[in-house]
């Protein structure tokens, strides 16, 4: 697997989540606030994927030592 690019972290993911969620639960317009929360899932499977590689990244570096 690619290593993550710096700064890109699931913590980080997950806050973009509720940032978005945030904003959809302000939108007015019904398609704007739809795209939005489709975007706000999309950075939670982010966030999944890469939490599920910094636990991979971790026990490889715990074998190594």
């Amino acid at each position: 697997m690619l290593p993550l690019p710096p700064g890109l972290t699931a913590h980080h993911l997950e806050q973009r989540a509720e940032e978005a969620r945030a904003v959809a639960a302000q939108m007015r317009d019904a398609l704007a606030k739809r795209m939005m929360i489709n975007l706000a899932l999309s950075y939670e499977r982010l966030a999944k994927h890469a939490a599920d590689r910094e636990e991979a990244d971790k026990r490889n570096k715990d074998r190594a030592a």
